[in-house]
């Protein structure tokens, strides 16, 4: 059977295709269950292995993602120390006057 010229929607651009992945994207665990529910079992037990216990796991995980976030900032504050100036007024002040509230 051949394919008709009006089944074919072209490749996805712009929103519809921003669309399309996205939602692609968030479907894949019922797309695919075969391969997710096997990562999401290692995902279990590779801290459990580790010496983590089964309760605590998402907070092994917590530990983990706090320790790379605390490193890059570190990192990033280190580079920038000496670029923003500490103690100035980098925002001047907004002038005005308050507005009376209705009553």
């Amino acid at each position: 059977m051949r394919r008709r010229r009006e089944d074919y929607f072209g490749p996805m651009r712009g929103w519809k295709g921003f669309f399309h992945r996205l939602l692609m994207a968030l479907l894949y665990p019922f797309r695919k269950p075969l391969i997710f529910i096997p990562i999401l079992i290692l995902l279990y037990l590779i801290p459990t292995f580790i010496g983590a216990k089964p309760a605590e796991v998402h907070l092994w995980y917590w530990d983990k993602a706090k320790k790379v976030y605390n490193a890059s900032a570190d990192f990033v504050k280190n580079k920038t120390e000496g670029l923003i100036p500490q103690g100035e007024n980098l925002m001047p002040q907004m002038g005005g006057t308050a507005l009376p509230e209705k009553g």
